[in-house]
């Protein structure tokens, strides 16, 4: 009796076992792979390969069921090239008698001849199976193409879910705050970045987790929260000293809209720098109390006014510039301030606004928009009177090199500040100044309430509107306006003008 069979590793390492045993009809040693990696299943199949060798009636019984119940593989490696074709009529079963199936093999194993009836008969079976187990496998290929494009859609659906929660980002606040700061600082002023900071650590020391909760995990609720608990604090002077009193009355809802404003920038830049699908502030609910309403843009509206407020300031020439300045050139309130005699070019007719460095040992930072630009010089009103102003500057024992220096002698800059010695040092200072000398100017016979609801009582804010209307009422597009007011076309049409394409054209020119 032949020794039971046993698996064996296949040789150099590779994964997977073999068989190696002498076949009981043609009498020499078979050795195949098992093509299996499992220890168990090739042992099973050298199991049934044992069986076959020493009983031959499994497989010489014509009549034996036993045969149709062995491994794939077993049948495989001991009927050889024949296996095929048995294995497919079996998987058939009843498809042609199995007892002749079993013959013919036989008598292919044995090298009997076989009639060419039986030979057409098995081939015409072997065809059908082919053909049905051929179709069957294009049925399973499509099936398959169905779940893997089905597969593929279900991970772009649970990438888009994942993304929509930011279960994508393991970020907290507290290290986006870090990373942001850095970021924000950045060509900044030190009170933008004083105060936006301050807003986005106060709603952080008002989550629950503070800086250790997940960035994704923010929603609108946490903002609404927080906005709703914001207290304003109220100190009273004993003396000279500051004392706090409480903080039960609500913050003012514009203060409250500006944190939110600050807040929003936070999350703005976290939505590009961490992927985070939508910025939460956008969903959080309006601040009570701060609806929005139609803005009232403040400007002079008639040619004739302009002239008339430049005719009046003629015995201040210093202002009288300031104020052709602001109306015909159109600067912000620090880029006035900021002017020096240097950056008035006026034989090319155009003034500079350039870039700017408070200290001595402080970065330059750039206009509010970040870029320096030319911005022209009225030729009929503005040249005339910057002309004569420069040159009375110019006989100046003590020339300042700003164009428009500080008035106040006794006081001429806030130490707090660090402002440049010679310049105005805050809006209200100028303020102030201003009020008294536009109280001198006004006509004869004008009341306190009169001057109050007059074009006299504009500041450098409504000169800068003047200038786009003035601008527009010139016939210039929106697209130059923007270029010298250094504002974006869209914001130069929404806030400062439209520009007219009929009636009456200002004299203005430009």
């Amino acid at each position: 009796m032949q020794r039971r069979i046993n698996a064996k590793p296949l040789p150099g390492g590779r994964p997977g076992f073999r068989v190696t045993f002498r076949h009981p009809l043609r009498k020499d040693v078979v050795t195949k792979s098992l093509g299996t990696h499992d220890q168990s299943e090739a042992q099973g199949i050298c199991d049934d390969l044992s069986r076959l060798c020493t009983r031959p009636e499994l497989w010489r019984d014509e009549n034996n069921p036993e045969l149709g119940d062995f491994h794939k593989r077993t049948l495989e490696i001991f009927f050889g090239e024949n296996s095929g074709a048995l294995k497919a009529l079996q998987r058939r079963g009843g498809a042609v008698d199995r007892a002749q199936v079993k013959g013919l093999v036989q008598r292919i194993l044995t090298g009997a001849k076989v009639g060419e009836s039986a030979r057409a008969a098995l081939l015409t079976a072997v065809e059908r199976v082919t053909r049905e187990l051929r179709e069957e496998a294009a049925d399973l290929r499509k099936q398959r193409n169905e779940w893997r494009e089905r597969f593929q859609h279900l991970s772009i659906e649970h990438a888009a879910l994942r993304r929509k929660h930011n279960l994508h980002t393991t970020a907290t606040v507290g290290e986006a705050y870090d990373a942001w700061t850095g970021f924000y600082k950045t060509g900044r002023r030190y009170q933008t970045y004083q105060n936006a900071t301050y807003a986005v650590s106060s709603f952080i020391a008002a989550l629950a987790q503070q800086r250790k909760m997940r960035l994704g995990d923010v929603a609108p609720k946490h903002i609404n929260d927080w906005l709703a608990s914001l207290k304003k604090k109220v100190y009273t002077l004993q003396g000279r000293k500051k004392v706090y009193i409480d903080s039960t009355a609500d913050l003012a809802a514009q203060t409250k809209v500006k944190y939110k404003r600050c807040l929003s920038t936070f999350f703005e830049w976290a939505v590009v720098q961490y992927g985070l699908s939508e910025n939460p502030v956008v969903r959080a609910l309006e601040v009570g109390g701060a609806a929005r309403y139609a803005e009232n843009i403040v400007a002079i509206r008639r040619e004739e006014q302009i002239l008339e407020l430049l005719d009046a300031l003629q015995p201040w020439p210093y202002w009288r510039a300031w104020v052709a300045v602001a109306i015909l050139a159109g600067p912000r309130w620090a880029e006035q301030v900021w002017l020096k005699v240097d950056d008035v070019y006026l034989e090319e007719h155009y003034l500079r606004v350039t870039a700017r460095q408070p200290g001595r040992t402080a970065r330059k930072v750039g206009t509010k928009t970040g870029r320096e630009r030319n911005v022209p010089i009225e030729l009929t009103t503005l040249k005339p009177i910057l002309e004569k102003y420069i040159e009375q500057r110019r006989k100046e024992k003590h020339r300042q090199p700003w164009l428009f220096p500080s008035t106040l002698d006794d006081h001429p800059y806030m130490k707090r500040t660090k402002t440049v010695a010679g310049i105005w040092s805050s809006n209200s200072t100028f303020a102030g100044e201003w009020e008294r000398i536009s109280k001198l100017a006004k006509p004869k016979g004008w009341s306190e309430e009169r001057w109050a609801d007059s074009f006299f009582a504009y500041g450098p804010a409504e000169w800068r509107h003047c200038y786009g209307t003035a601008r527009g009422a010139t016939g210039a597009s929106a697209l130059e306006i923007s270029w010298a007011m250094g504002n974006s076309e869209e914001v130069c049409r929404r806030h400062y003008v439209a520009p007219s394409t009929t009636g009456k054209r200002w004299s203005f020119k430009w």
